[in-house]
């Protein structure tokens, strides 16, 4: 509960939360904070502790609580975004994106927690432009449409170069 306890003291981002409560999310949301929910992290850990552990008990109560948070937030103006803490591997973010969509986030906006929201939230530009940095994924299909896409980049440049 310590996240709660976070909010009520004025923070603009919250990682894991899996106890936050409705009014956690609105104070949260209202001042244009960011939540970072580490799904698959959670589930990784449920493994590792075994499920009948206290500590498993615990999350798995945790999640399920994200099952309405997590939707409520983005309808208040929570920036949900994805994160991928020590469970998810460098370049399978797309891991947790289905994850978030399996917890009540739209295809779009599961999406948009890897990327454009991500870019927002921490005031970088996210889009191509003369000049800019150039950092882009190509996919077969629009992810918006199905946020499974993310997993299967058909090009990925990074800084210019093409490294996928």
């Amino acid at each position: 509960y310590a996240a709660s306890d976070a909010v009520a003291a004025g923070v603009d981002s919250i990682e894991h939360g899996p106890f936050l409560t409705e009014d956690d999310v609105a104070a949260l949301g209202a001042r244009g904070g960011a939540w970072v929910p580490t799904l698959v992290n959670m589930q990784q850990s449920i493994e590792i502790l075994g499920s009948d552990s206290s500590g498993g008990k615990i999350l798995s109560r945790g999640l399920t609580l994200m099952r309405d948070t997590l939707p409520m937030a983005q309808d208040l103006g929570v920036q949900v975004l994805a994160g991928t803490d020590m469970a998810v591997p460098h370049g399978h973010v797309a891991q947790e994106a289905i994850a978030l969509k399996e917890f009540g986030l739209s295809d779009e906006a599961a999406t948009r927690a890897t990327s454009i929201d991500a870019y927002s939230y921490v005031g970088r530009p996210d889009s191509i432009a003369p000049g800019a940095i150039a950092d882009v994924v190509f996919f077969q299909d629009n992810p918006f449409d199905d946020v499974t896409t993310l997993a299967h980049p058909e090009l990925i440049i990074h800084r210019g170069r093409i490294i996928g």
